[in-house]
């Protein structure tokens, strides 16, 4: 088991300091839902005017887990002694001593909870950035899938950074997304803008399939041993959150949302869409399987990476050229965390 690294303190304060996806939107009903985040259990609380409240998992008085409760009217109620709380985590009744006052500290530890592109976001500590974009989503032209999430015996950011590694496209998906007889990275930009990392580069991709490259018409790009050239956008919100588009021929364009979540330091739960303005009436499943199957390559790999972590120092793993997107990335990461550090840091009046 890989130990913290006591150098890696921004790192662990930016991850506390983010949105994290905890849920799918939907699967939350009126019945307390528990989930794990950055090793901390949790309880999602959605009350009768449906907004989504998440708390510490642990009543105030003998620390039983409230997800083993249920709601009543707009109360959370304790499995144990029967507490109740509400929406805001504040106790608002103890049955065992209905007329005596109720303390002032039997409230629940509340986290900051956001309703967003069908998921529940929570941030453990005050949010140092946004929740990142995803226009497609809500874009009517587009339909956006919300797809099962899947858990990978991986560090979060290891996960993500995955998403935006180009050289493995060869080796790990040969015939899906690269070719092992064309490895070579196509060329690209990577730019910083507004704390994000972005990406763009011309790629052809193989003609394999009937959810991207099948039925083109006969203006479609294509090289001279047949792949179909495509453009790759990348947005990468930090820390870990990243959207694909890829515009395709015929004015298709397909995009990939996905939002590592950190469960705790061995476990990550990707949450992530499908997006597409094109075969609207083609069935959703086959855009599923498909990214089923390509990120199926991927977790033996990712699952298998040392340290789990990714170091905090820069030079601690040897980079190339073409690693040029992971330094970007590993370093606006590193400027993040120094930022959430500093608002860890008690001001000195």
């Amino acid at each position: 088991m890989q130990l913290p690294d006591p150098n890696d303190a921004p790192m662990d304060a930016l991850l506390r300091r983010s949105w994290h996806p905890v849920a799918i939107a939907d699967s939350v009903s009126h019945e307390p839902t528990a989930v794990t985040l950055l090793g901390e259990k949790l309880v999602l609380f959605r009350a009768s005017d449906s907004t989504v409240t998440a708390f510490h998992d642990v009543c105030v008085h003998r620390g039983a887990a409230l997800s083993l409760g249920w709601r009543d009217g707009d109360c959370l109620v304790c499995p144990f002694h029967g507490w109740r709380y509400d929406g805001s985590g504040q106790a608002v009744g103890i049955p065992s001593q209905p007329d005596r006052p109720i303390p002032a500290k039997a409230a629940l530890t509340a986290c900051h909870t956001r309703e967003h592109v069908g998921l529940i976001w929570v941030a453990l500590d005050d949010p140092v950035a946004p929740l990142p974009e995803f226009p497609e989503h809500d874009d009517p032209a587009f339909r956006s899938i919300v797809c099962p999430p899947y858990d990978w015996d991986c560090h979060a950011l290891r996960r993500l950074e995955n998403f935006l590694d180009f050289a493995h496209f060869a080796w790990v998906h040969p015939g899906t997304l690269g070719d092992p007889e064309h490895p070579e990275v196509p060329p690209h930009e990577v730019w910083s803008e507004d704390d994000e990392i972005r990406i763009r580069q011309p790629r052809p991709e193989p003609r394999n399939d009937d959810v991207k490259t099948g039925d083109l018409s006969e203006e479609a790009e294509f090289t001279d041993d047949g792949r179909v050239m495509t453009v790759m956008h990348y947005r990468a919100y930090p820390p870990l959150a990243a959207q694909l588009r890829q515009e395709l021929p015929d004015g298709r364009e397909y995009v990939v949302f996905i939002a590592p979540s950190p469960v705790d330091e061995h476990t990550t739960r990707t949450f992530w869409h499908v997006t597409r303005n094109y075969a609207l009436d083609q069935p959703d499943a086959d855009f599923i399987q498909f990214q089923v199957d390509v990120v199926a390559q991927d977790r033996p790999i990712v699952e298998s990476q040392r340290p789990e972590r990714i170091p905090p120092e820069i030079t601690a793993e040897l980079h190339v050229g073409d690693d040029k997107v992971s330094l970007a990335w590993r370093r606006l990461l590193a400027e993040l965390g120094q930022r959430a550090l500093a608002a860890d840091r008690p001001r000195v009046v």
